[in-house]
């Protein structure tokens, strides 16, 4: 009888411990990469891949490591407004421990073509942001991981 409450106690113990949920505050400024190119022209809707660039710490503990995967989204591009001179997406998801996080940011971060050492490759009115480009998004709820 004993052994039995020692080990109900024991796993209760660790699912309190490990079951925590963890908060992300609204204003947290996560910065991103793409993992694959994006096009300018791209879909309104046209989801694409990142991953953070560095740690989100908050209170001193590491919440996601860098390295974890994002999911952003075309919400503006040339193909869908002629008149746009950008490429605006925001952040969707966050992936942890298998599971697809829905987030809500401040607004769309744009990125403008420009000139740079790795360059972002134009044909025409057209441009492609390659692997790597930088994105920052700032939550603007707070995700409960």
């Amino acid at each position: 009888m004993n052994r039995t409450f020692v080990a109900t106690f024991a796993v209760w113990i660790s699912t309190a411990v490990l079951g925590v949920a963890t908060t992300i505050p609204a204003g947290t400024v996560l910065r991103a990469r793409t993992i694959e190119p994006v096009s300018s022209h791209a879909r309104i809707g046209t989801s694409f891949k990142a991953e953070l660039e560095q740690p989100v710490v908050v209170k001193g503990k590491v919440l996601l490591l860098a390295g974890t995967h994002l999911t952003g989204v075309v919400d503006a591009s040339l193909g869908s407004r002629p008149q746009s001179d950008a490429l605006r997406v925001n952040l969707k998801a966050i992936l942890v421990n298998g599971r697809s996080i829905p987030v809500h940011t401040t607004g769309d971060f744009r990125l403008d073509r420009h000139v740079s050492s790795r360059g972002v490759s134009v044909s025409g009115r057209e441009w492609n942001f390659p692997y790597r480009t930088r994105i920052f998004f700032q939550l603007a709820q707070p995700v409960n991981l």
